[in-house]
C-alpha cells in the first residue's frame, strides 16, 4: 500500500491473492480485516462447498465527505469450483474481470483528523456498505453481468431492551457461475442430539450450508436483549432471534451437478440466546426452522447451538 493524503486515509493499493474462498458468501469489503476475518470463521464452520482462486487487484481508497469512504478498484480473478460443480456445460477455471466500487456510511461515528490519518474515538450504529461490481467481457474473459449488495447494520435502546438489527440486499443481473451468486448463509449440520452444534454471527442456524441459493434477495435478522433475569447469583441476559429471507433464481438449470433450492417462498426461523454463560461471550441457543421450508418432523426443526457474542462486530 501506498498512502496518500493521509488525513482523508487516502492510500493506492495492489495485491495478490491466492487462496480458498466459501462459494456465494462476499466478504464486506470496508469492514475491518478483523470483523471480516471473525465473521468468515464463524459463517463458515459447516461449509462444505469452497472454490480456489487467484486474484490481481489494484485501486484506491478514501474517506469523503462525512463519515464516508469508499474504495475503487480493478480485479482480474481465477476461479475453480472445489466440489462438484460445471456451469452452462463449461467445468474447470472461469476467468473474471471486473471493476468494483465499494462504500461505507457511518454517520454516528465519532473520530479526529491529524496529519497521520483518521483516529476513531467512537465506532456506533447505524452502518451501511453497500458494494456495486460490473463484470467485464474483456481480456479473454467470459462473464459480463452487474452485481450489486447492500448491508445495514443498527442498534436500538429503548425501555424494553436493546434491539440488534441487520438488513442484506443483493441482486445480479446476467449470467454468473454458482460461487458469485449468493448463498442463503445457512449454519445447520443434522445429528442425533438435538442437532447440536457451534453457532455462527449472523447466520441462519436451522439451514444447512448450500441449501439455497439466489441471484436476488432480500434478508433480515432482529436480536432483542431484555433486562437481565437473575439465576442464583449470576444474571443472565435472554435474547430473542427472528431471521426471515426472500428471494428467486433465474436460469437455476445452469448450474449442473450440485443440487440446492431457491428461496421463492418466505424462509424464516426463530430463537433464544443466553450469551453471557461463561466469560461474558459464551453460551447456548436453541432455533425453530418454521414456514414453507420446515421439515415434517418436530426433531428435524430444532437446533441447539454453542453461541458467541462479540459486540464489537
Amino acid at each position: 500500500d501506498y498512502f496518500v493524503n493521509k488525513p482523508y486515509s487516502g492510500r493506492i493499493f495492489a495485491k495478490y491473492s491466492q487462496d480458498v474462498s466459501a462459494s456465494g458468501k462476499m466478504p464486506i469489503i470496508l469492514q475491518s480485516n478483523y470483523t471480516r476475518l471473525i465473521s468468515g470463521a464463524f459463517s463458515n464452520i459447516y461449509n462444505h462447498e469452497y472454490y480456489s482462486f487467484k486474484k490481481y487487484s489494484a485501486g484506491y481508497e478514501q474517506d469523503i465527505f462525512k463519515n464516508v469512504t469508499f474504495n475503487l478498484s480493478a480485479n482480474i480473478e481465477k476461479q475453480q469450483a472445489e466440489f462438484d460443480y460445471t456451469y452452462a456445460n463449461d467445468k474447470g477455471w472461469y476467468d473474471l474481470f471486473n471493476t468494483q466500487l465499494a462504500v461505507r456510511f457511518a454517520p454516528k461515528d465519532k473520530f479526529i483528523r491529524t496529519p497521520y490519518g483518521k483516529v476513531t474515538v467512537n465506532s456506533g450504529k447505524s452502518v451501511f456498505y453497500a458494494t456495486l461490481t460490473k463484470y467485464w467481457d474483456i481480456f479473454n474473459t467470459d462473464y459480463d453481468p452487474i452485481r450489486f449488495n447492500v448491508s445495514y447494520f443498527d442498534v436500538f435502546d429503548s425501555r424494553l431492551g436493546k434491539s440488534n438489527f441487520n438488513m442484506n440486499i443483493g441482486w445480479v443481473e446476467g449470467k454468473m457461475p454458482l460461487m458469485n451468486m449468493f448463498e442463503g448463509q445457512g449454519n445447520a449440520k443434522r445429528n442425533d442430539v438435538l442437532n447440536f452444534g457451534v453457532g455462527g454471527l449472523t447466520n441462519f442456524e436451522t439451514m444447512r450450508p448450500g441449501e439455497f441459493y439466489s441471484d436476488r434477495f432480500v434478508s433480515f435478522q432482529v436480536k432483542h436483549i431484555f433486562a437481565g433475569v437473575k439465576v442464583g447469583k449470576k444474571i443472565i441476559f435472554p435474547q430473542f432471534v427472528y431471521r426471515g429471507v426472500l428471494g428467486d433464481m433465474s436460469n437455476k438449470e445452469d448450474h449442473q451437478e450440485i443440487q440446492f433450492k431457491t428461496l421463492n417462498h418466505y424462509y424464516h426461523e426463530t430463537g433464544i440466546e443466553v450469551n453471557n454463560i461463561l466469560l461474558k461471550s459464551f453460551g447456548l441457543g436453541a432455533f425453530y426452522r418454521l414456514g414453507a421450508y420446515s421439515e415434517e418432523k418436530f426433531q428435524d426443526n430444532i437446533y441447539l447451538k454453542l453461541t458467541v457474542n462479540l459486540n464489537f462486530l
